[in-house]
């Protein structure tokens, strides 16, 4: 049953997000509080066409991705990797702060 709903989930997505890259349901992007409750599932892969989206246009980001739905952005596994360039990462951040002050829907 949850597959299914996962499956519904990654279809939507491809029809109605830009930069969707799929849904990934791996042992990976489940957080766990500290005491080891679930904090976040992080179902929806980033991908580097939607951070690179991200940091090339935030305010266009931001019409098709609200803020709301980025709020765990640097809480994801791909993003706690340290093979990401702190460099990268700064101008990630301030891109999303952008993204939040200069949201026009």
């Amino acid at each position: 049953m949850l597959r299914r709903e996962v499956e519904a989930m990654d279809q939507w997505g491809k029809h109605h997000k830009r930069w969707w890259v799929g849904v990934d349901i791996g042992d990976r992007h489940i957080l766990l509080s500290e005491t080891g409750d679930p904090k976040v599932i992080d179902l929806f892969g980033l991908g580097t066409p939607m951070l690179n989206g991200l940091i090339d246009d935030p305010v266009v980001f931001s019409r098709h991705i609200s803020p709301d739905e980025c709020r765990y952005l640097f809480d994801m596994p791909d993003l706690q990797d340290p093979s990401h360039p702190a460099e990268y990462l700064l101008r990630l951040k301030q891109a999303l702060s952008t993204a939040r002050t200069r949201t026009v829907r």
